[in-house]
């Protein structure tokens, strides 16, 4: 879960007005404000076999405007749910389980007097069973009706050229420019595989580097942790992930385990080995979920977090799998003045 609130402090700062649910708004005084509309990402593919591919979903797309809203109008706010990560699992499959990434819900904001903002949810991350088969990212959602851009959100990560058992992280949302996409996923087995970030492209680390808060197991690799800078820095987020029985794939339960971050917007995609599995944790605000890959272990990917996509998940055995579910969408109002 995150939360978003404006930070303490700042004489005169003006509120920062955010929307996570379906509703409508109606301000009790005029507000110009620079505003945000984000979409759903896409869930994350998932697969347990001993051949096939499995990538991250797709960032929602991102409308952005200033705007004046006048007091007394109501207007109208509906926000994208994430899309579902494939669970693939014996229970659900019996054998040679597979499946895609739900899309994610388009977000929007309407009303009398400004221009309807609308972002699409990304695409859900996709599977494929041969080994020598191509497999792309769930795409990024577009957007449409922002004064000030409109941005395609960022791709799950891109497998191609490389063996089995293989996964990729989810796509960030562009909220400059495009969204960045995941890197490109690798074989390697039991580590993270990276989701997209605000802050840098694709091709600027690989997709099993280290990242912040990010811990591999004893054969892994030890690379140096990744940087990210918040986008607004006036906000305080709250990252919480919590292993409860949804997660549990090896003993009874086990809630309460998981991660408490609490310094911006820096990813923390929390590498998890408990009692054999391999779990990552929710992603930063607007950045992409970790893919995982392994040989005998199940296996939980990421969740993306405010219009990240999920990644996505596989095993080389017949171990289940969880692909992580994109991130809800959002709208984010910044007032310039008031009343």
């Amino acid at each position: 879960m995150a939360v978003l609130g404006a930070a303490a402090g700042g004489g005169g700062q003006l509120p920062t007005i955010a929307f996570f649910g379906s509703q409508t708004w109606t301000p009790s005084y005029d507000v110009t404000a620079k505003v945000f509309v984000i979409g759903g990402g896409g869930g994350g593919a998932a697969k347990y076999d001993m051949n096939g591919k499995c990538s991250g979903g797709g960032a929602g797309g991102c409308a952005v405007s200033e705007l004046t809203f006048s007091s007394g109008t109501a207007y109208t706010i509906t926000i994208g749910a994430g899309g579902a990560g494939e669970q693939a699992t014996s229970a659900a499959y019996g054998s040679d389980g597979a499946g895609n990434g739900d899309d994610g819900g388009n977000s929007s904001l309407s009303g009398s007097g400004i221009s309807t903002m609308t972002a699409n949810g990304g695409s859900g991350g996709v599977h494929v069973n041969a080994s020598g088969d191509a497999c792309l990212g769930g795409a990024g959602g577009s957007a449409s009706g922002g004064t000030l851009g409109n941005f395609t959100g960022g791709a799950g990560g891109l497998l191609t050229g490389i063996g089995d058992h293989s996964a990729s992280g989810g796509g960030a949302v562009g909220l400059w420019t495009t969204g960045n996409a995941a890197p490109t996923g690798t074989t390697t087995a039991n580590v993270i595989q990276m989701g997209a970030s605000i802050s840098w492209d694709y091709d600027s680390y690989a997709a099993d580097h280290s990242l912040n808060a990010g811990h591999p197991t004893n054969s892994g690799i030890h690379n140096s942790p990744v940087a990210t800078l918040p986008p607004f820095s006036d906000l305080e987020v709250f990252v919480r992930e919590y292993q409860g029985t949804y997660y549990d794939m090896s003993i009874s339960t086990h809630s309460g385990i998981g991660q408490h971050h609490k310094s911006g917007y820096v990813p923390t995609y929390k590498y998890l080995d408990y009692y054999y599995n391999n779990h990552t944790g929710i992603s930063g605000p607007f950045c992409g979920g970790g893919g995982v890959s392994a040989v005998t272990q199940n296996t939980v990917a990421g969740r993306g977090c405010l219009g990240g996509g999920g990644g996505g998940a596989a095993s080389s055995t017949n171990k289940d799998c969880y692909g992580g579910a994109g991130g809800s969408g959002g709208v984010l109002i910044f007032p310039s003045s008031i009343g």
